[in-house]
């Protein structure tokens, strides 16, 4: 369990799909057309919205309470509160996860994803 000030962006994931009429045109859009949308626009992205989730988060009193499990499969919850809120939530989460509760959204939280 952490409480986090920090929101980092997630990997943005393409539908980009290469495909067309000729076999010269599936070439070109596999070697060149794909890896932009694939590598190449996912990473600007990040390096353009990383330095902002710093910035904003230098001056916003939001937090994030995120849980995490590796067993028996990977899963990671996030919610959204308030910095006074943050470690009386971050708690009531930890103890209701380990009696077994899913789903709970203490009050003065969000949940934002669930992965």
């Amino acid at each position: 369990m952490r409480v986090r000030r920090v929101r980092l962006p997630d990997w943005s994931h393409s539908e980009y799909d290469p495909g067309g009429p000729s076999d010269d045109i599936v070439v070109f859009e596999t070697l060149l057309l794909a890896p932009l949308y694939w590598f190449v626009f996912p990473l600007v992205r990040i390096v353009v919205l990383l330095p902002l989730a710093f910035a904003s988060s230098a001056f916003s009193s939001t937090r994030w309470v995120v849980a995490q499990s590796r067993w028996p499969s990977a899963t990671s919850i996030e919610w959204q509160t308030t910095r006074e809120r943050a470690p009386a939530a971050a708690e009531e989460i930890a103890d209701a996860l380990a009696r077994g509760r899913e789903g709970i959204v203490p009050a003065g939280t969000k949940l934002v994803s669930r992965r």
